[in-house]
């Protein structure tokens, strides 16, 4: 199978299209082939089978169509409830769009192909859902209608503005939990889960394939780094960069956590 070098998956072929993937390729224990760019040839650190490529992301998708006989499921015309509001600048793709009963889509709004918007969401101005990331030497246009992921946005979230929501590549979800708040200027890349009534603070940076439990607090100026999962009820704090995988119920500052309850008197 081909993948995500961050997706949470069995034995696949992944593309590499920078060093920072190359350093996170020794531990992914599970990827068996890379698909990448001549520049970064002579700097694999494992012995590993490979393809070379100047365009290692289309090139990903095009053998996984293949192998999974993958057609796009998102060529239907847009649908949008009648009670829908929509701002007359929202930008909205004419194909592969639902948007839900009461929802609100304000002012510059762009929401692309393959995004579904559930009931009573509210979005607001300038932000971007369902867009996808354009690595160097990359088609734009061509990854476009290469891409097989989708955008989820469940009931009653509140998306602020300037916020970035990207769309997987390969046959995955992008997925906002129900009552979810996401402030401004945060940035949520593919493959991303986020469970139910989490509230994301402004200018967060939440990487590829993270999953972020119900009931989450994620701190101003957080992030969180690609693959990473954090458990239900956890409140990371300020500035934190997260790492690595935490449990259920922490209080989180930068890599480190301490259970919760011994901060109940401060945090409900």
């Amino acid at each position: 199978m081909v993948g995500s070098l961050y997706s949470h998956g069995s034995k696949r072929i992944v593309p590499i299209t920078n060093n920072l993937e190359l350093e996170s390729l020794e531990k992914k224990k599970e990827i068996v082939g890379i698909i990448i760019t001549p520049e970064l040839i002579n700097l694999i650190p494992i012995n590993i089978s490979k393809i070379v490529t100047k365009t290692p992301i289309s090139t990903s998708l095009r053998i996984y169509n293949t192998l999974t006989q993958s057609n796009p499921d998102t060529d239907f015309p847009t649908i949008i409830h009648k009670t829908a509001l929509l701002h007359p600048t929202a930008d909205i793709d004419p194909h592969g769009v639902i948007i839900g009963q009461g929802s609100k889509i304000d002012a510059y709004v762009r929401i692309h192909k393959g995004v579904t918007i559930g009931k009573k969401v509210r979005v607001g101005p300038n932000t971007s859902i369902g867009s996808i990331p354009n690595p160097v030497n990359e088609n734009l246009d061509t990854l476009s209608k290469l891409v097989r992921g989708k955008v989820i946005i469940e009931d009653n979230v509140r998306i602020h503005s300037h916020v970035i929501i990207e769309r997987p590549y390969y046959s995955e979800e992008t997925r906002i939990g129900p009552d979810c708040h996401i402030d401004s200027q945060t940035k949520i890349g593919q493959g991303t889960i986020i469970g139910k009534a989490t509230l994301i603070a402004a200018i967060v940076t939440i990487e590829n394939y993270t999953k972020i439990g119900d009931e989450c607090w994620v701190g101003p100026r957080c992030e969180i780094m690609s693959g990473v999962e954090i458990g239900d009820s956890c409140h990371i704090t300020l500035g934190s960069r997260v790492k690595k995988k935490i449990p259920p119920g922490m209080v989180v500052k930068d890599n480190w956590a301490i259970k919760r309850e011994r901060f109940k008197e401060f945090i409900p």
